[in-house]
């Protein structure tokens, strides 16, 4: 990215697929967080000289980065309302919001067959509810395998776009 930066923070979990591909597309990363320390995103942080920190103490972690993007990129915890209130930060959600809110979104939406998607939203003290800035729906007419790996396509390519846009307006 030329010009002024943008410090992003990235929280991701398990496999934390989508972190590693904001990775690749030249974001001012300056640390990786998650709560699970034998995820599968961290080498390829590492690899790249960017501290990855296991949450603990959050808002003073944070601190240390001062940044002015948060991307929950996979990352299955709740952000304390201090956290929300303070910082920008965005979410990728596996299903259009407001349905389908919380864990296992992506299988709630696809079995109903209703509100199937992703959906990018701001972070605030309410767990998904915060305002949206980008859905896209998706076709839940195929096996579950085909649409995970839809689902998974769409969040690798729509986020990156999103951020992007972001950090054009807090420049």
């Amino acid at each position: 990215m030329k010009g002024k930066k943008v410090m992003i923070v990235v929280f991701f979990g398990k496999t934390g697929s989508n972190a590693v591909n904001l990775l690749k597309h030249g974001f001012d990363i300056v640390a990786g967080f998650t709560n699970e320390k034998d995820s599968l995103a961290i080498k390829e942080f590492e690899k790249r000289g960017i501290k990855v920190e296991i949450v603990k103490n959050l808002e003073e972690q944070l601190q240390r980065y001062n940044p002015k993007l948060i991307v929950l990129a996979g990352y299955m915890r709740i952000i304390p309302a201090n956290i929300t209130k303070k910082y920008t930060i965005i979410n990728l959600h596996p299903s259009l919001l407001p349905h389908y809110k919380g864990l296992n979104a992506q299988k709630r939406s696809f079995q109903d067959k209703k509100h199937c998607g992703i959906t990018i939203h701001y972070v605030n003290e309410e767990l998904d509810a915060g305002e949206i800035i980008k859905q896209v729906p998706l076709d839940p007419n195929c096996d579950y395998e085909t649409y995970l790996k839809c689902l998974k396509e769409c969040e690798h390519t729509y986020l990156p776009i999103v951020v992007k846009e972001l950090i054009e307006g807090l420049k």
